[in-house]
């Protein structure tokens, strides 16, 4: 597997868990020094990383759309056009997976959800 160009890791909500995230910042940058790592949370969360080194872009989620969709389709358009090669999702629950599978990897090569 190629090492990838651009990855996002999203970890939605809570800031302690957020912060608990930073370490899988800092091995992706460390694994994938060239690589532009984004990071994708709702606006407390997100916090933590704004600033991080590993970090080259932090998207908001805005909250208020979650009972009806994943997030709004402005971000989601914006992050599938990012042609992320890998979407890494520490939450793990339908909104996250939702995202994810909506940004999923942009090439079928990169991703073994594809293959």
């Amino acid at each position: 597997m190629a090492d990838p160009r651009r990855v996002l890791v999203t970890r939605l909500r809570r800031i302690g868990d957020a912060i608990l995230s930073l370490p899988v910042l800092d091995a992706l940058r460390a694994a994938f020094p060239d690589a532009a790592i984004d990071y994708l949370a709702e606006e407390g969360p997100a916090q933590a990383a704004i600033g991080h080194p590993a970090v080259d872009r932090v998207h908001i989620l805005d909250r208020s759309l979650a009972s009806i969709l994943p997030a709004s389709p402005a971000l989601l358009w914006k992050l599938r056009a990012a042609r992320y090669d890998w979407v890494i999702d520490l939450y793990g629950n339908p909104r996250s997976a939702a995202i994810a599978f909506s940004v999923r990897p942009w090439s079928r090569e990169m991703s073994g959800i594809w293959s």
